[in-house]
């Protein structure tokens, strides 16, 4: 099978922004494979913090200050910068548990996450949750997932609209376990 639709812009991923190639470009240099897609997500993971906000897209996220994302706009810019370089990227939208520092977020919940296809096989690649989010939510590693169960996972190549951004950034304002998470946000900004 043809890693061709993992290597096209898409809906929230303008892997074809002249703004993100030439980001990506500068932080990954001459690395290649596993080394540049290890690269990407380093910077993503560190230079966007976590935070429950509207998703917007991997290019508009880039224009905010500070850099803040939800899962969803994390892995936008995760996928979007590996397509720009020629690594074949795609999404995993899944439902289960993460693995969380507080029992009272210890709760079955939707995310997205991606992988890249470096070294002939694909690899975890999810910035989510980083040093900003570790005493509530362990920190993702490259290659390894951050979730400790998986009740439901469908793997793609762009995100469906309208459900991405309009349905996910309604869903936001009024989900239970995201003003939870929110809370629990709050508490560390303290």
């Amino acid at each position: 099978m043809s890693n061709k639709q993992y290597l096209k812009a898409s809906n929230l991923c303008e892997s074809n922004s002249k703004e993100i190639k030439s980001l990506t470009k500068k932080i990954v240099g001459d690395k290649k494979g596993v080394k540049a897609a290890r690269t990407i997500f380093n910077w993503v993971q560190d230079n966007v913090k976590w935070d429950i906000i509207s998703v917007v897209g991997a290019k508009k996220l880039l224009k905010r200050h500070p850099k803040k994302a939800i899962c969803i706009d994390k892995n936008n810019l995760m996928v979007a910068m590996s397509r720009s370089v020629g690594i074949p990227a795609r999404y995993i939208l899944m439902k289960g548990k993460l693995k969380v520092k507080k029992k009272i977020l210890d709760k079955e919940i939707s995310h997205v996450a991606s992988e890249v296809f470096v070294g002939g096989k694909w690899i975890i690649s999810d910035p989510a949750y980083g040093e900003d989010t570790k005493k509530i939510i362990q920190p993702c590693k490259f290659g390894k997932p951050v979730w400790k169960s998986v009740k439901e996972i469908t793997r793609m190549s762009a995100l469906p609209k309208p459900m991405f951004p309009t349905m996910i950034n309604k869903a936001l304002r009024v989900d239970p376990l995201a003003k939870l998470y929110r809370k629990e946000l709050k508490k560390l900004k303290r």
